[in-house]
């Protein structure tokens, strides 16, 4: 009786701890964009050329600012003291292991968003992608797909808006999520909805036939924050080097954002 007692504390605790992370995690939501898909270093600068200057649509700077600040202080007590915790307790091929395998989960995100924009080519690589790393890489942890050029780039429902005109509306700073605007915040409510792990109907089946349970899902997200939050802080020394952090950040957000935006319409400048 007092081991089962104690078990259930153990489980009650684990749900505690695990909640926790999940909090945290929503904070890690707003900074994907800045690890991995608004902030990428993109090799074909001559695709990048645009002949007309960046608009700058930010007319609530004022208020920006001040949750920029905010999210700064989030930033230095939160999301850098997890990232070192991070590194200590996990070795470098570790992290990428568990980088691939998050990587993977996105995989049925971009498809979806490759084929609603029509682009059938990444949409194959983003299937061909997903199964053979499932697959031939032990669930994702290796990322046998990229070795045979089966690697397409981040998309989201933002620019699957952007294909079909939606502009972009005005430039905001949220609370705990970062930088985004009117068209990518309606994108990642869409892709929360299009999330592997989101419904019954597409969640991970474990061994014995049964559907990953609450916990585990949890789990999967904890570390879903800790890998943003390594990728995120070993960014930061760039900011750190701003003359205006926020102008930076906004600039490098919105030179991107436009960027494939552009591609996605076939080179046309307007965002």
């Amino acid at each position: 009786m007092i081991r089962i007692i104690k078990v259930r504390k153990c489980k009650a605790l684990l749900k505690k701890i695990t909640l926790v992370f999940l909090f945290l995690s929503i904070y890690s939501l707003g900074n994907i964009s800045f690890a991995e898909d608004d902030f990428y270093e993109d090799e074909d600068l001559e695709y990048t050329y645009n002949p007309n200057p960046l608009e700058i649509n930010d007319p609530f700077e004022k208020v920006n600012r001040k949750i920029f600040k905010f999210n700064l202080k989030m930033n230095d007590y939160i999301l850098r003291p997890s990232a070192k915790l991070y590194r200590i307790v996990t070795t470098k091929g570790l992290r990428q292991a568990i980088n691939n395998f998050l990587n993977n989960l996105s995989m049925p995100i971009y498809f979806i968003n490759y084929a609603l924009q029509l682009d059938f080519d990444n949409s194959a690589r983003s299937i061909a992608s997903f199964t053979t790393n499932t697959f031939l890489g032990f669930f994702g942890f290796f990322d046998v797909s990229s070795s045979i050029g089966l690697n397409p780039e981040s998309t989201n429902f933002g620019y699957t808006l952007a294909k079909y005109g939606v502009n972009s509306g005005p430039y905001m700073m949220i609370p705990f999520l970062g930088p985004m605007n009117i068209r990518s915040g309606f994108g990642k409510i869409a892709d929360i909805a299009l999330d592997p792990l989101a419904f019954d109907v597409t969640r991970i089946v474990s061994g014995d036939g049964k559907l990953l349970d609450l916990e585990t899902k949890l789990v999967v997200w904890s570390f879903d924050y800790f890998n943003i939050a390594d990728q995120v802080t070993t960014m930061t020394p760039m900011l750190d080097n701003a003359f205006d952090k926020y102008v930076f950040i906004r600039n490098a957000y919105l030179q991107n954002q436009q960027h494939k935006v552009n591609k996605i319409r076939g080179n046309i400048w307007k965002n």
